[in-house]
Protein backbone atom coordinates (compact mmCIF):
# COMPACT_ATOMS: atom_id res chain seq x y z
CA UNK A 1 0.00 0.00 0.00
CA UNK A 2 3.02 2.24 0.86
CA UNK A 3 5.42 1.61 -1.51
CA UNK A 4 2.85 1.34 -4.33
CA UNK A 5 1.52 4.50 -3.91
CA UNK A 6 -2.02 3.75 -1.89
CA UNK A 7 -1.32 5.68 0.84
CA UNK A 8 -0.51 8.65 -0.90
CA UNK A 9 -3.52 8.24 -3.03
CA UNK A 10 -5.74 8.80 0.35
CA UNK A 11 -5.84 4.60 0.53
CA UNK A 12 -4.64 4.35 4.41
CA UNK A 13 -7.74 2.14 5.34
CA UNK A 14 -6.50 -1.61 5.92
CA UNK A 15 -10.34 -2.97 7.15
CA UNK A 16 -10.37 -6.69 8.85
CA UNK A 17 -13.81 -7.77 8.14
CA UNK A 18 -15.36 -11.16 9.40
CA UNK A 19 -13.68 -14.50 11.10
CA UNK A 20 -10.78 -12.15 12.29
CA UNK A 21 -11.64 -13.56 15.80
CA UNK A 22 -11.30 -16.51 17.51
CA UNK A 23 -14.18 -18.90 17.63
CA UNK A 24 -15.02 -18.16 21.66
CA UNK A 25 -13.90 -14.74 23.70
CA UNK A 26 -11.00 -15.18 26.41
CA UNK A 27 -11.67 -15.87 30.14
CA UNK A 28 -12.66 -11.96 30.85
CA UNK A 29 -15.50 -12.15 28.11
CA UNK A 30 -13.14 -9.97 25.60
CA UNK A 31 -12.39 -10.52 21.81
CA UNK A 32 -9.36 -11.80 20.84
CA UNK A 33 -8.09 -12.72 17.83
CA UNK A 34 -7.46 -15.53 15.63
CA UNK A 35 -4.34 -16.70 16.91
CA UNK A 36 -3.48 -18.79 13.71
CA UNK A 37 -4.02 -15.36 11.53
CA UNK A 38 -2.87 -12.65 13.89
CA UNK A 39 -0.03 -14.46 16.55
CA UNK A 40 0.87 -10.74 17.47
CA UNK A 41 -2.50 -10.13 18.39
CA UNK A 42 -4.43 -7.03 16.49
CA UNK A 43 -2.61 -4.53 18.37
CA UNK A 44 0.38 -4.98 17.18
CA UNK A 45 -0.71 -5.03 13.52
CA UNK A 46 -2.37 -1.44 14.76
CA UNK A 47 0.72 -0.59 15.70
CA UNK A 48 2.47 -1.87 12.66
CA UNK A 49 0.28 0.01 10.30
CA UNK A 50 0.44 3.07 12.17
CA UNK A 51 3.94 3.52 11.67
CA UNK A 52 3.53 3.04 8.25
CA UNK A 53 0.89 6.17 8.37
CA UNK A 54 -2.02 3.93 7.55
CA UNK A 55 -5.22 3.33 9.92
CA UNK A 56 -6.61 0.11 11.00
CA UNK A 57 -10.56 -1.24 10.45
CA UNK A 58 -12.05 -3.76 12.29
CA UNK A 59 -15.40 -5.58 11.81
CA UNK A 60 -18.31 -6.51 14.50
CA UNK A 61 -22.05 -7.32 14.60
CA UNK A 62 -24.34 -5.42 16.56
CA UNK A 63 -26.14 -9.50 17.56
CA UNK A 64 -24.36 -11.79 19.03
CA UNK A 65 -22.96 -13.37 16.37
CA UNK A 66 -21.26 -12.58 13.71
CA UNK A 67 -22.54 -13.13 9.51
CA UNK A 68 -20.11 -16.18 9.35
CA UNK A 69 -20.74 -17.07 13.15
CA UNK A 70 -18.06 -15.37 15.09
CA UNK A 71 -18.66 -13.88 18.25
CA UNK A 72 -20.57 -10.62 17.84
CA UNK A 73 -21.11 -7.52 20.32
CA UNK A 74 -24.78 -8.15 21.29
CA UNK A 75 -24.37 -8.22 25.25
CA UNK A 76 -21.26 -7.42 25.05
CA UNK A 77 -21.40 -3.96 23.60
CA UNK A 78 -19.54 -2.05 26.34
CA UNK A 79 -16.71 -4.30 26.68
CA UNK A 80 -16.36 -5.17 23.02
CA UNK A 81 -15.37 -0.66 22.10
CA UNK A 82 -13.10 -0.96 24.99
CA UNK A 83 -11.36 -3.56 23.39
CA UNK A 84 -11.62 -2.06 20.00
CA UNK A 85 -9.76 1.29 21.83
CA UNK A 86 -7.47 -0.42 23.74
CA UNK A 87 -6.70 -1.84 20.09
CA UNK A 88 -5.80 1.50 18.42
CA UNK A 89 -8.58 0.81 15.86
CA UNK A 90 -9.75 3.83 13.72
CA UNK A 91 -12.47 2.43 12.49
CA UNK A 92 -15.80 -0.36 13.01
CA UNK A 93 -17.84 -1.72 10.53
CA UNK A 94 -20.51 -2.51 12.63
CA UNK A 95 -22.97 -5.25 10.70
CA UNK A 96 -26.39 -6.36 11.41
CA UNK A 97 -27.00 -10.28 10.31
CA UNK A 98 -29.08 -12.84 12.83
CA UNK A 99 -30.45 -9.26 14.74
CA UNK A 100 -34.03 -8.38 15.23
CA UNK A 101 -34.15 -5.08 13.08
CA UNK A 102 -36.62 -3.62 15.41
CA UNK A 103 -33.36 -3.54 18.16
CA UNK A 104 -31.31 -1.59 15.75
CA UNK A 105 -32.74 1.80 17.18
CA UNK A 106 -30.92 0.93 20.58
CA UNK A 107 -28.61 -1.26 19.67
CA UNK A 108 -26.45 0.98 16.88
CA UNK A 109 -26.87 4.50 19.42
CA UNK A 110 -25.43 1.98 21.93
CA UNK A 111 -22.48 1.03 20.16
CA UNK A 112 -21.90 4.60 19.28
CA UNK A 113 -21.89 6.31 22.92
CA UNK A 114 -19.68 3.04 24.20
CA UNK A 115 -17.18 3.77 21.34
CA UNK A 116 -17.27 7.96 21.85
CA UNK A 117 -16.85 6.95 26.02
CA UNK A 118 -13.24 5.48 25.02
CA UNK A 119 -12.08 8.66 24.38
CA UNK A 120 -10.33 7.26 21.38
CA UNK A 121 -11.98 8.77 17.84
CA UNK A 122 -13.14 5.59 16.16
CA UNK A 123 -14.97 6.16 12.96
CA UNK A 124 -18.22 4.50 12.98
CA UNK A 125 -19.59 2.60 10.30
CA UNK A 126 -22.77 0.81 10.12
CA UNK A 127 -24.74 -1.62 7.62
CA UNK A 128 -28.12 -0.63 9.22
CA UNK A 129 -29.84 0.65 6.65
CA UNK A 130 -29.25 -1.99 4.57
CA UNK A 131 -31.31 -4.35 6.89
CA UNK A 132 -33.79 -1.98 7.16
CA UNK A 133 -34.99 -2.31 3.35
CA UNK A 134 -37.71 -2.78 2.26
CA UNK A 135 -38.71 -0.20 5.20
CA UNK A 136 -37.28 3.53 4.67
CA UNK A 137 -34.28 3.63 7.13
CA UNK A 138 -34.21 5.79 10.13
CA UNK A 139 -31.98 7.69 8.16
CA UNK A 140 -32.24 10.95 11.12
CA UNK A 141 -31.47 8.71 14.18
CA UNK A 142 -28.69 6.51 11.59
CA UNK A 143 -26.93 10.13 10.79
CA UNK A 144 -26.99 11.10 14.42
CA UNK A 145 -25.57 7.94 15.28
CA UNK A 146 -22.64 6.82 12.69
CA UNK A 147 -19.90 8.28 10.93
CA UNK A 148 -21.17 6.13 7.54
CA UNK A 149 -23.98 4.16 6.31
CA UNK A 150 -24.06 1.48 3.86
CA UNK A 151 -27.13 1.30 2.28
CA UNK A 152 -26.99 -1.43 -0.37
CA UNK A 153 -25.72 -5.36 -0.91
CA UNK A 154 -22.10 -5.74 -0.79
CA UNK A 155 -20.21 -5.56 -3.61
CA UNK A 156 -18.91 -8.20 -5.21
CA UNK A 157 -16.26 -9.15 -7.50
CA UNK A 158 -17.97 -8.27 -11.15
CA UNK A 159 -18.50 -5.48 -12.74
CA UNK A 160 -22.92 -6.20 -12.74
CA UNK A 161 -22.53 -6.03 -8.76
CA UNK A 162 -20.93 -2.67 -9.11
CA UNK A 163 -23.60 -1.04 -11.89
CA UNK A 164 -26.51 -2.20 -8.90
CA UNK A 165 -24.80 -0.31 -6.15
CA UNK A 166 -24.74 2.81 -8.61
CA UNK A 167 -27.85 2.11 -10.06
CA UNK A 168 -29.37 2.47 -6.25
CA UNK A 169 -27.51 5.62 -5.47
CA UNK A 170 -28.79 6.61 -8.77
CA UNK A 171 -32.72 5.97 -7.90
CA UNK A 172 -32.36 6.96 -4.15
CA UNK A 173 -30.05 10.30 -4.17
CA UNK A 174 -32.71 12.78 -3.42
CA UNK A 175 -33.51 10.80 -0.53
CA UNK A 176 -29.49 10.15 0.49
CA UNK A 177 -28.35 13.61 -0.03
CA UNK A 178 -30.41 15.08 3.36
CA UNK A 179 -27.71 12.53 5.18
CA UNK A 180 -24.35 13.69 3.96
CA UNK A 181 -22.44 15.91 5.38
CA UNK A 182 -19.19 16.30 6.80
CA UNK A 183 -18.45 13.25 9.11
CA UNK A 184 -21.38 11.44 7.96
CA UNK A 185 -21.77 10.04 4.38
CA UNK A 186 -23.42 7.34 2.18
CA UNK A 187 -21.40 4.18 1.98
CA UNK A 188 -21.52 2.44 -1.44
CA UNK A 189 -18.75 -0.71 0.18
CA UNK A 190 -15.33 -1.00 0.09
CA UNK A 191 -13.01 -1.22 -2.30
Amino acid sequence: LVADGYRDAGYIYVNLDDCWSSRRRDQDGRLMADPIRFPHGIKWLGEELHKRGLKLGMYTNIGSKTCMGYPGSGEDIEKDAETFASWEVDMLKVDGCFTDKSTFSTKYPKMAKALNLTGRKILMSCSWPYYTYPEKPPYPLIAQHCNMWRNYQDVQMNWNSVLKIIDFYEANQDLLANFHKRGQWNDADMV
